[in-house]
C-alpha cells in the first residue's frame, strides 16, 4: 500500500485551506506512549492502534500540512499485539519529532516492511533539527526502549546524505491470534 500526500502550501487552492486541522493531528501525535501490554491483555474500552491505522495517521499529518509518503507492505504477516502497537507508536513518535524539530516544511518518507521474521520500520525526513521546541526530550529514548523490550533495535541519526532517519527492527516472533 502506498500513500502520497501533497503539502497544502503547494496546493493550487492553498488560500482556502485552514491551518486549524494541524492542532488535532499534533494532539494525536503527542498522545503519551503508554505502557506496553503483554499479548492477550486488552482494554475493552479503547482499541489499541496498529499497522492498519498508519494510513489514517499519515492522512492526518498530510491534512496538517506535512508532506508525507508512506509505503506500507501489503503482505505483512500477522503480528503479535504488542509488536503491532509498537510499530504504530514508533512511527507516531518519529513523525511527532519531525513536526517538532524539522518543521512542517520537511518531506517525510515512512516505510514498513517485513522479511517474515522481522518488521523493519523507517521514517526519514529531509531536514535535520531546523527547529527546537520544548518537550520531554525522551522521544528517541522511548522508541529505543520500546524496540528493545521486544528484542529489537532502533537507530536514529543523520544519514550521510544529511537526512534524519529512525530505523527500527522488531522481531515478529510467533503471531498470536
Amino acid at each position: 500500500m502506498a500513500i502520497i500526500c501533497v503539502c497544502w502550501k503547494s496546493a493550487p487552492c492553498n488560500s482556502s485551506i485552514s491551518k486549524a486541522p494541524r492542532r488535532p493531528a499534533l494532539n494525536e501525535l503527542r498522545h503519551p506512549l503508554g505502557v506496553l501490554r503483554p499479548d492477550g491483555v486488552t482494554d475493552a474500552r479503547l482499541p489499541q492502534p496498529g499497522v492498519k491505522d498508519l494510513p489514517r495517521l499519515v492522512a492526518e499529518l498530510c491534512n496538517a500540512g506535512l508532506a508525507v509518503s508512506a509505503d506500507i507492505a501489503s503482505d505483512l504477516p500477522s503480528l503479535p499485539a504488542r509488536v503491532d502497537l509498537s510499530v504504530y507508536r514508533i512511527v507516531q513518535e518519529a513523525l511527532t519529532n519531525v513536526m517538532k524539530h524539522a518543521g512542517a516544511d520537511a518531506t517525510v518518507r515512512v516505510s514498513v516492511s517485513s522479511d517474515g521474521r522481522r518488521i523493519l520500520v523507517e521514517v526519514e525526513n529531509n531536514r535535520v533539527a531546523a527547529v527546537t521546541l520544548p518537550g520531554s526530550g525522551h522521544g528517541i529514548v522511548g522508541m529505543r526502549e520500546r524496540a528493545q523490550i521486544l528484542g529489537g533495535s532502533l537507530q536514529a541519526g543523520t544519514t550521510a546524505s544529511g537526512e534524519f532517519r529512525v530505523r527500527a527492527t522488531l522481531p515478529i516472533g510467533e503471531a498470536k491470534s
